[in-house]
């Protein structure tokens, strides 16, 4: 593990145990959209990158979805009423790897990820993309970080280099600004990244 990857692992193991950060889990806000496009586009596999606390996957199970999370830190897992441990793999979204799912949600979570990590992330969540993606990503500073003396959105990029960035590795077939979030949906690019 190098140097810069221990320390954000090191700081959301801190935050996750700031009891207000898992009380908020922004997926919840788009979990019902979300699943119903996974049931429009015959999604039955779907990868959760930044689990997080864990409650989008408990919900897309409850929903009959096969699922899977990736964090850098898994002690903000919520594990009841399911125990979500064995489902998530705990690393930097940049060194994913595992078999392909039909849809890869990343919501609030690319915003946290260091820049020199943000080809490498989206090349692996590439590579993990079967049918289609959404995303969304924070447009603005964080308010959670000051609990922990820490900056936590450390990669706060305008809409236009965002898309750009996601275009590298997915179609993007619509995206737009809904409060302070950017949300994306689009399609796996066919390609390995």
């Amino acid at each position: 593990m190098d140097n810069l990857q221990a320390q954000e692992k090191s700081k959301y193991h801190k935050m996750w145990q700031q009891s207000e950060y898992g009380m908020t889990s922004p997926v919840m806000r788009y979990v019902d959209g979300i699943l119903e496009y996974a049931k429009q586009n015959y999604c039955k596999t779907i990868l959760d990158a930044g689990c997080g606390n864990g409650k989008f996957m408990q919900r897309a199970i409850e929903d009959g979805f096969d699922i899977i999370g990736i964090d850098i830190s898994l002690n903000g897992l919520i594990n009841e009423p399911y125990n979500l441990v064995p489902l998530c793999i705990e690393a930097p979204l940049h060194q994913l790897e595992c078999e392909k799912k039909d849809l890869v949600v990343c919501c609030d979570v690319l915003e946290h990820v260091p820049q020199e990590w943000l080809k490498d992330t989206l090349k692996a969540l590439s590579k993990a993309c079967k049918k289609g993606f959404m995303f969304s990503i924070c447009l603005t500073d964080d308010h959670f970080g000051s609990l922990i003396g820490e900056k936590l959105h450390i990669s706060l990029l305008s809409i236009e280099d965002w898309i750009d960035l996601i275009k590298q590795f997915f179609v993007v077939q619509l995206y737009k600004r809904v409060g302070n979030d950017l949300l994306v949906v689009g399609t796996s690019n066919g390609n390995q990244g």
